[in-house]
């Protein structure tokens, strides 16, 4: 048997040049042609994906390991970074590049992700815990999600 290739892209794949260091992970917008990357570089980029040209920089103190768009409000997105704090963006016209609220957490965030109705969002973080959070930025519940056995059970981050 042969192995069939089978391209998922539409065309040939395009480079979005200005991050000066890893991105490490990224989030499309589900109102239209926007993408946002987050980088090791301290900063998140805003982009038109069909222009290809980044829209906004959003600066932060450490390394950014998270970004997802909010999924009912077309101009929210959340970011996490290894300082602690989880922001949630507004970059509407009138508020363009501002944190609207923050939660600072007790340990390095890896990761943030809105739930599907927007209602609430989840952090990963150093520690090996989970937290959710209301979409007020008030914890709801913490879990602990290290191994319980093996090589890694003494392993933290999530």
């Amino acid at each position: 048997k042969k192995n069939k290739i089978i391209s998922l892209l539409p065309a040939e794949p395009h480079h979005l040049e200005g991050h000066y260091d890893d991105v490490i992970d990224l989030s499309w917008s589900g109102f239209g042609d926007l993408l946002i990357s987050a980088s090791l570089d301290q900063t998140v980029r805003l982009w038109n994906s069909l222009s290809l040209k980044c829209i906004n920089v959003f600066r932060h103190n450490k390394m950014v390991t998270g970004v997802d768009f909010h999924p009912s409000l077309k101009d929210h997105f959340l970011s996490s970074c290894i300082d602690g704090i989880i922001r949630l963006w507004n970059f509407s016209d009138t508020e363009s590049g501002k944190v609207k609220s923050w939660v600072q957490t007790r340990a390095n965030v890896t990761s943030c992700k809105f739930t599907p109705d927007g209602s609430m969002f989840v952090a990963g973080l150093a520690n090996g815990k989970i937290q959710f959070f209301r979409s007020d930025m008030k914890l709801f519940d913490t879990l602990d999600c290290k191994n319980r056995k093996g090589q890694d059970k003494d392993g933290k981050k999530v």
